[in-house]
């Protein structure tokens, strides 16, 4: 057998790895990364719409799951351990996930699956990258995940680590929800409301419920996959702002560009520079449209509100990220 260096250049994989042995993985390759994840471990989730269990999971992986609070305040969800540690006299083997128990109170049960499906994945996906740290750092045995809510990705000035996190962070949810079983409940659902006469704007909030229930993810991340498959219609639905959820509504499709909304906290409603078209956003029209009536807004109006309302555009996103460092972390 003859060896030779790598050069990426070169080597065409169809996987291909990054100079610090991180996974190289397009947005299009998300769903395919996803299926591939379940067809090794739970191929059963690919042939019928379920709840994907992650402690059968971590259990088929042969990772072992403890529970352990790591932070004072909870800023760490959980550890995922390449080699066999002792941090502050307790043992921790090889293949071992550390979960914070008090996650559950933070997040819910939805925040716990997601850690330990996060968690599972860097094993499956990063164990090269991580080996080639401990090349320059022996001492190092955990990969630690830490919350910061308000950290914008800038993929310009990105570390090998950071690419790791958003590779864990973007293929998890679809871990969860895979995206033809999502799609083939979707239809089953809206067949069955449609059928028994239920409103379309009805049936967009009942379906991302169902569809949370199901798989048992939160609100928020059942309504994404139903956004992603075409249903522009979801797009208006459960939208949280200023302390109390929008009305569910809709537009004309094509009405907005990716990144534009004709939602308006509070806060951004100072900034008239952001705002393009005529002087009122949905939050207004409806507190007008009220007004005027006296009465609760029709469900037509929120139907056609688009024809009075501007656009605004998006100049930036707020994510909740987990930030991933390849350190030694000091346990309270």
């Amino acid at each position: 057998m003859e060896v030779e260096p790598y050069d990426k250049k070169q080597n065409h994989f169809q996987r291909r790895l990054s100079d610090a042995l991180v996974p190289i993985i397009s947005k299009d390759d998300i769903d395919f990364e996803a299926e591939q994840f379940l067809c090794q471990y739970f191929p059963d989730a690919l042939m019928t719409p379920q709840f994907i269990d992650p402690l059968y999971i971590a259990e088929r992986m042969g990772l072992n799951i403890v529970y352990h609070e790591i932070s004072d305040d909870c800023s760490i969800f959980g550890q995922i351990y390449f080699h066999d540690a002792a941090i502050n006299g307790k043992e921790f083997k090889a293949r071992t996930i550390l979960i914070d128990p008090r996650i559950t109170d933070e997040r819910g049960i939805g925040g716990l699956d997601i850690t330990i499906i996060h968690e599972c994945l860097h094993w499956h996906k990063h164990r090269l990258a991580f080996e080639l740290v401990c090349l320059y750092h022996p001492d190092l045995s955990n990969i630690t995940t830490s919350v910061d809510e308000f950290r914008e990705i800038v993929t310009s000035n990105m570390t090998p680590t950071d690419w790791m996190e958003l590779q864990a962070r973007v293929i998890t949810p679809k871990i969860l929800m895979p995206r033809k079983m999502v799609a083939q409940e979707i239809e089953m659902k809206q067949r069955e409301l449609s059928a028994q006469g239920v409103s379309d704007l009805d049936a967009t909030n009942l379906t991302i419920e169902y569809l949370a229930g199901y798989f048992g993810v939160s609100i928020l991340s059942a309504k994404i996959p139903m956004v992603e498959l075409g249903y522009e219609e979801a797009i208006g639905a459960f939208n949280y702002i200023d302390g109390d959820y929008v009305p569910l509504h809709r537009w004309k499709k094509g009405a907005l560009e990716t990144n534009q909304t004709y939602l308006l906290g509070l806060i951004d409603a100072t900034h008239p520079p952001a705002r393009q078209g005529d002087p009122l956003c949905f939050q207004t029209f409806l507190n007008l449209s009220s007004a005027v009536s006296g009465l609760t807004v029709k469900k037509n109006v929120l139907h056609h509100f688009f024809k009075l309302c501007l656009r605004y555009w998006h100049y930036s996103f707020v994510v909740i990220a987990r930030e991933r460092n390849l350190q030694p972390t000091t346990h309270g």
